[in-house]
């Protein structure tokens, strides 16, 4: 089942290091992040014109520092822990991704300070594969 792609509104925008990043802009970002196979997995979701305007947005999306990278990261981290249950496992599904896509002592790093903002226990830190 295919999902609207968020248009852009300026409500919508969120200010990343000084990049506003729109919602189509972070769902490229988000796909490209994925690598090819992740992205694949994405655009099969999709219906054709949510792959041409995510495509187009891709094709697009400017070339944003760490930092920038990091403040989103750390965005689509808290959205992910915010729920109480996300189909591929919450905290420990979003552990997996971000040490897929910043190695583990970066994700680790993250999660801690996300978790520390929650009041969450530190303990999952130690079950991070290094």
């Amino acid at each position: 089942m295919a999902t609207e792609i968020a248009q852009t509104t300026p409500e919508a925008q969120a200010q990343h290091k000084g990049i506003v990043l729109t919602p189509i802009q972070k769902s490229a970002m988000l796909v490209v992040m994925l690598g090819s196979e992740g992205a694949s997995a994405v655009f099969k979701n999709l219906d054709d014109r949510e792959i041409e305007t995510l495509t187009r947005e891709v094709v697009r999306l400017p070339k944003l520092s760490p930092e920038a990278m990091d403040a989103f990261l750390e965005e689509v981290f808290e959205s992910l822990a915010g729920y109480q249950y996300v189909s591929e496992g919450g905290s420990d599904y979003a552990k997996q991704v971000l040490s897929r896509a910043l190695g583990t002592q970066r994700a680790g790093e993250m999660m801690g300070r996300s978790a520390g903002a929650r009041g969450l226990p530190f303990s999952f830190l130690a079950q991070i594969d290094s």
